[in-house]
């Protein structure tokens, strides 16, 4: 009698137990088209993949370096460090199209010396600075460009106005940390 008992308990247990765990079933909705055939819906709008922007950086730069050129207020062979830009975007920036575009443009005016980008990216190393930071601060370029012995630092900014993008370039003096010159164009 009592294996009875506990026979009918446990098959009670286990009947309880299937009925907890039963899942309600969503159901597929199939719709038969004029052969006859069932097929499955597919949702009506299917999400279009983002397009990629490419963007003619050196048509963007050479304005911004013409003023800088015509301001008149850097002096001829004084030694550049072009190291980083800042993205104040919510949007990824290829940083070293538009560093290599930069360096191209000067490198063809002819009115700075530049540091070489390798020799930029040994002294970050030894600094500790990391080579992916795009929100350097003007302080660290700073010591970066004292560290390199280079009299001016071109610091970038790219942010987002409410129409369009910009960036500003800001020619910093290494030892007074003194903002020399500053444009400001929009970004097509």
């Amino acid at each position: 009698m009592r294996c009875i008992v506990q026979v009918i308990i446990i098959s009670y247990m286990l009947i309880s137990c299937s009925l907890i765990t039963k899942k309600q079933l969503i159901p597929i909705t199939k719709t038969v088209n004029r052969e006859n055939k069932a097929i499955m819906s597919m949702p009506e709008t299917v999400p279009k993949i983002p397009e990629l922007k490419t963007i003619d950086w050196i048509k963007v730069l050479i304005p911004l370096s013409n003023q800088l050129i015509k301001s008149q207020i850097v002096q001829s062979n004084k030694v550049l460090l072009i190291d980083s830009i800042q993205n104040n975007t919510n949007t990824s920036i290829q940083s070293m199209k538009i560093i290599d575009a930069i360096i191209e443009i000067f490198n063809k005016k002819n009115i700075f010396k530049l540091v070489p980008q390798n020799m930029v990216a040994n002294a970050r190393q030894s600094l500790g600075l990391s080579q992916e930071d795009n929100l350097i601060m003007r302080s660290k370029i700073i010591g970066l460009a004292r560290y390199m012995h280079a009299d001016y630092v071109l610091y970038l900014i790219i942010s987002d106005n409410k129409k369009y993008k910009e960036i500003k370039m800001q020619l910093i003096e290494t030892q007074t940390g003194e903002i020399f010159w500053s444009g400001i164009n929009k970004i097509e």
